[in-house]
């Protein structure tokens, strides 16, 4: 949501809504301040290890409509939409350097490597408990 949405939200709606993402406000907290921290939540990070290699995973992005939509589905996702999947979840920076991380050195890519990858992530309780 839109900092100024935020902002705009009464007091109650704001701290109920921060409730429904784990964050408590205190009382009494000028309206500004509780959108500081509102978005603080929103925009941290995980970071989950790997088969030895560290994935920093945005929880905001664990928390878009259109990841969880694709995660509920994901029993009949493609390769392809699940590989479109990861790339939502963690960039494609990142998806490089695993993909990078599960090939041998003939150039075979491992796909239960990344099929690991791809389920640690989806099941980090960090990433879950926002």
């Amino acid at each position: 949501m839109k900092r100024e949405i935020l902002a705009s939200l009464i007091e109650s709606e704001l701290d109920l809504y921060a409730k429904t993402i784990g964050v408590e406000l205190p009382d009494g907290m000028p309206i500004c301040e509780k959108v500081d921290r509102v978005e603080e939540a929103r925009n941290r990070t995980a970071v989950v290890s790997v088969l030895g290699f560290d994935v920093s995973v945005p929880i905001k992005s664990l928390h878009d409509k259109r990841v969880a939509d694709k995660v509920k589905n994901l029993s009949i996702l493609s390769d392809d939409a699940m590989e479109t999947l990861f790339v939502d979840i963690v960039g494609d920076d990142q998806w490089d350097a695993i993909v990078e991380h599960c090939t041998d050195d003939d150039g075979v890519v491992d796909v239960d490597a990344l099929g690991l990858f791809i389920a640690k992530v989806l099941v980090d309780p960090e990433l879950k408990n926002f």
